[in-house]
Formats: structure tokens, sequence, C-alpha cells
């Protein structure tokens, strides 16, 4: 219990001391800045803002493809002689500008006529259709056919693109289906 009592009595003997102490100083605020404190900076901002406005006005007016060139419209031709002079004046004598015919080129030679007959240019044979990979997902199939990506709907070499399975593409014309495998075409069906 002595322990007890002892510390309560060093308890009662440091509030004392504080008790004793001065009060701390008061903390005081800083003053007011000045009223007019913040007009530089407003008035920097402002004149910034009007000499950059004025700078991209300037750039636009100076650039060359702001504005395309005027076009000078010719002057009017009058029909009328202008009135008489009343002073004595030359007669005025038309100038009469001599042209001179450009000459023609003659015609080109005819190509020499013979009884051949005349052969159509041979359409290229297209190529065999390889198909070389299926990336087959329910929602958007597609397929690789000599190299070129294609899905359902596209056209390759003249042949519509009509489904897309796991393991083969049907290819459509107007008149036949073919179903194209890894291995190669098979029979329309």
């Amino acid at each position: 219990m002595s322990l007890v009592n002892d510390a309560l009595k060093r308890a009662q003997r440091l509030q004392q001391k504080q008790r004793d102490l001065p009060p701390p100083p008061l903390l005081r605020s800083a003053p007011p800045p000045p009223p007019n404190s913040g007009f530089w900076l407003r008035f920097l901002a402002t004149a910034l803002a009007v000499l950059g406005i004025i700078l991209i006005i300037g750039f636009w007016k100076l650039s060359p493809d702001a504005h395309p060139p005027e076009v000078q419209k010719p002057l009017p031709v009058s029909t009328t002689p202008p009135p008489p002079a009343q002073s004595q004046a030359m007669p005025v004598q038309p100038v009469i500008a001599e042209t001179k015919p450009s000459p023609i080129p003659p015609p080109p030679p005819a190509p020499p006529i013979t009884n051949a007959p005349v052969l159509a240019p041979a359409k290229p044979e297209p190529s065999p259709l390889k198909l070389q990979a299926i990336f087959y997902t329910p929602r958007n199939p597609s397929a690789i056919i000599n190299g070129k990506t294609v899905q359902i709907g596209d056209t390759f070499e003249g042949l519509r693109i009509v489904k897309i399975n796991p393991d083969s593409v049907d290819l459509a014309t107007p008149t036949q289906t073919n179903r194209l495998t890894p291995k190669g075409v098979s029979p329309h069906y």
C-alpha cells in the first residue's frame, strides 16, 4: 500500500509544479494578406492568356494552309464603244492578231489486215485451294485458305464462304457448293 501512496504523492507534486509554471505563449495567426496581393498574379495570368490568344491568331493568319489563295476575277469586257472624247483624238485602228493554224499530226498507221482469227486473252488458272488452318469457335469461326484469313460471308477467288465447321469449310458458287478439308476439296454435295 505504501507504493500506491508514494505514487499518488508523486502525481500530486507533479501537478503542483505544472500549476506553478507560467502559461505557454498563445499562438498568433499570421496577419491577413493585404487586399491587393493577388492583383499582380491575376494581372499576369490575364496578360499571358491574351498574349497566347494573339499569338494563336497571328500564326493562323500567317499559315499558308489557313486561307486558299484568292483567285482574281477577270475584268468584265464592255461591248459598247466608249463615248467620243471632246478633244481631237487620233483614230484607233484595230489590231488584228495573226494566228497560224497549228499543224495536225497525221493519224497513226493502221495495223496490217490479216485473216488470222482473233484470240481472246487466256484467263489465268485459279490456284488450287488449300485449307491451311481452321480456328473454330461457335460465335466467330475463321479459316486460312491459301494464306488468307476468311470468315463466314467472305468471298475468296469467286467462291463465297458459306460455313466453317471444326474440320472443313463449305464454299459456294451460284451453281454448286464444295467442301474444303485440310486434305483437299471434297466433291460437291
